[in-house]
């Protein structure tokens, strides 16, 4: 999305969806939670020193997703992801 391709964005989301749509429960889990914009917030509050290096590589995305007034619900893997995190992790997202 970075580099302004949306389909780049979605077919790596896509690989991750399907592996952890497999996973076992616990790892799907902490994947459904990891992707919940709650959860980076909740770091970046924290300023948990181990979320900075992930923070550094999702700035041109974020930056992007300001920027460009795209939708990330235009993704249709975005969907999938919301989908799989209402399922695993209900309304405590």
């Amino acid at each position: 999305m970075k580099d302004g391709n949306p389909d780049e964005a979605n077919d790596i989301l896509g690989k991750y969806l399907d592996y952890y749509v497999d996973a076992d429960s616990l790892e799907k889990s902490e994947f459904c939670k990891a992707s919940t914009e709650s959860h980076w917030y909740e770091m970046m509050k924290e300023g948990n020193s181990e979320w900075m290096p992930f923070l550094e590589k999702m700035k041109p995305i974020i930056q992007w997703y300001m920027e460009s007034g795209e939708s990330l619900s235009a993704l249709s893997n975005f969907n999938r992801l919301r989908t799989l995190q209402s399922e695993v992790l209900g309304n405590d997202r």
